[in-house]
């Protein structure tokens, strides 16, 4: 009867025993917040996963003076809790030049702001003077004002950047970054090719790094096999001495490969 009596007792004392432990932690898991959410950063780490080949498009300094601008003042000096994580990176990824951010605070106070920046296949130098690359993916990516990227430079008579680009073959811009997206996919040619110019009738100019023989071709139809005839013919050149015969190599013709305007001895 008394062992009945003491189980009944048990029940409510220990429950309530339970939540009153509960609520104890609960209270100093709140403290705790407050008091590390007061703090100031204890330090804060940027990296900019820059891709292979590539240089960094985007720099420490502009990164910070992003923030600034964005949060109204310096990012040192905000407390923890005033901090806003998804403005920051909302603010980060709107520049055209940010593929993906992760912005977050770890257990020591650190804000750590992690980018991975996009990869530009080409650098356009339009008729009108503006100049900007397009990544791999085909996203216009502004250009750097610290440093330039070492990819093909797309010049002459090619117009201005236009969203609708993508959807208009006849564009030269559509042009250029089909031969960029070879280019970039193959290490000879990418190697090789410093330059796409565009003329102003229907031909398209290559400049390679070596030698002095321009190589032409039409519009981008038969592309592929085209550019194809490349490898070969440099092959060619080198294993007999055939540098700098022609000022023009023109591949446009199917399976052949003429010279043209020749160099005078």
């Amino acid at each position: 009867m008394i062992k009945a009596e003491f189980k009944r007792l048990k029940g409510p004392m220990y429950q309530g025993g339970l939540l009153l432990g509960v609520l104890v932690l609960l209270a100093v898991w709140i403290l705790a917040i407050r008091e590390i959410g007061g703090q100031n950063l204890s330090q804060i780490n940027i990296s900019v996963n820059s891709v292979e080949g590539v240089r960094n498009l985007i720099e420490e300094k502009e990164i910070y003076d992003i923030l600034k601008r964005e949060l109204k003042r310096d990012i040192g000096l905000i407390p923890i809790k005033d901090l806003d994580l998804r403005l920051m990176e909302k603010a980060l990824s709107e520049d055209t030049r940010v593929h993906e951010v992760e912005v977050y605070v770890d257990a020591q106070n650190s804000l750590s702001i992690d980018i991975r920046q996009r990869r530009p296949i080409m650098r356009v130098m339009s008729e009108n003077g503006q100049q900007f690359y397009i990544d791999q993916e085909g996203n216009f990516v502004a250009r750097s004002e610290f440093k330039a990227v070492r990819v093909p430079v797309v010049t002459g008579h090619i117009e201005a950047y236009d969203d609708n680009w993508k959807w208009r073959p006849d564009s030269r811009l559509y042009m250029a970054y089909e031969i960029a997206k070879r280019l970039h996919n193959d290490e000879f040619l990418g190697s090789l090719i410093e330059q796409v110019h565009f003329e102003r009738g229907k031909r398209i100019v290559l400049i390679p790094k070596v030698g002095k023989e321009k190589i032409v071709l039409d519009y981008v139809d038969d592309l592929d096999e085209k550019l194809s005839k490349i490898k070969p013919l440099y092959r060619h050149l080198a294993s007999t001495d055939g540098w700098n015969k022609y000022r023009e190599i023109d591949i446009s013709y199917n399976k052949q490969v003429i010279g043209r305007n020749p160099v005078k001895p």
